[in-house]
Formats: C-alpha cells, structure tokens, sequence
C-alpha cells in the first residue's frame, strides 16, 4: 500500500526486483500495488512471466546466446549491458515486440564492494559515458530507456547524490526516450 501511495503521488511505475526476493506465494498480493517485475536472467523472468503476471523487464551483464530467445519470450523489456549487446540482439529483441533500454554508467557510486561498483576501473556494468556519448546516436532509434544501478543496501540520499551525476552526463539523451529505470 505504500507502492501504490507513491505511484499516486508521483505517476512513476514501481517493479519489483525479484533478485531481492522471489517468494512467489506473495506475488498475488504484491501485483495488486506493482507494475512488474526487474528480472537478472531466464529463470526470473521466467518466474515473473508466470507467477507475477505482470511486464517483466530482464537486464544481465551477459547474455547466453542458447537463452536469448526464451528471454524475449518471458520479457516486456531487455536491457542491454553494451553496445555490442545491442548489436549482437536488438534486432531479433524487436522482431519479437520486446523493448530495449540500455544500462549506463552513471559517473559516480558509492558502493564500497567493487564487485557491485559499476564505477570502479574496467567495470563492465554498464556503459560509460564517453562511450554512449559516441555511439548512442547511432541506435537511438531502437532504445526506449535508460536504466543504472549504482547502489547496494543504501538509502535515497546517495540516490539523490548519484542522480545528479546521471542528470548531468545522460539529461540531454533522455529527452524522447520513455522511461529512465
């Protein structure tokens, strides 16, 4: 009831991050408040398809190509880690009516474990800014969202510390895009 406080006073859409929990004998009443499900791979989005009920949005740092197309049969939205992701699976991703975000590098974390540092050197959890800024105007047309995740068991006021440093390195791209995550 708290989620769907939220949602009506700020028109976003709230997901569930079923990597946090996934006890899905609780899925009926969670999905009477939640918009879907973030899913890290097949088995969850599987999971979310089928028990959630809802959009299920998968994101992975890799992807197994014998996977992929069970992926996009369980997924509302995949999220790419990488350019070459994006290459490699955005066309057949569309050719099965599934959206494409991309994960970005937000420029600053404050995670101390680097293991879920996306900002430590040669992380591999999302793109950098130099990079996007380069080769993003190249596959705007097929990318809906942003999404990043720079945060481990912390609270909103390193949200909102991070957020700044994603307004300003990726405001200027969000602008046509659907949905920032």
């Amino acid at each position: 009831q708290v989620m769907q406080y939220i949602k009506d006073r700020t028109g976003c859409r709230i997901l569930h991050a079923l990597k946090s929990y996934a006890t899905f004998a609780t899925f009926p009443m969670m999905s009477r408040y939640l918009d879907g499900t973030c899913a890290s791979g097949l088995n969850e989005a599987r999971l979310g398809y089928e028990e959630f009920g809802k959009e299920v949005h998968t994101f992975g740092a890799a992807y197994k190509e014998q996977e992929i197309r069970q992926i996009f049969k369980y997924s509302n939205i995949i999220i790419f880690n990488s350019f070459y992701q994006l290459q490699k699976f955005g066309k057949a991703a569309q050719d099965n009516n599934v959206k494409i975000g991309l994960r970005v590098n937000p420029g600053r974390s404050e995670v101390e474990a680097d293991i879920y540092n996306p900002c430590t050197p040669y992380s591999r959890l999302g793109i950098i800014h130099d990079t996007f800024r380069e080769e993003f105007p190249k596959y705007k047309h097929m990318v809906e969202g942003l999404h990043f995740h720079a945060m481990c068991e912390q609270g909103s006021d390193v949200l909102k510390r991070i957020l700044k440093s994603f307004e300003r390195l990726y405001g200027k791209y969000i602008k046509g895009l659907k949905w920032v995550n």
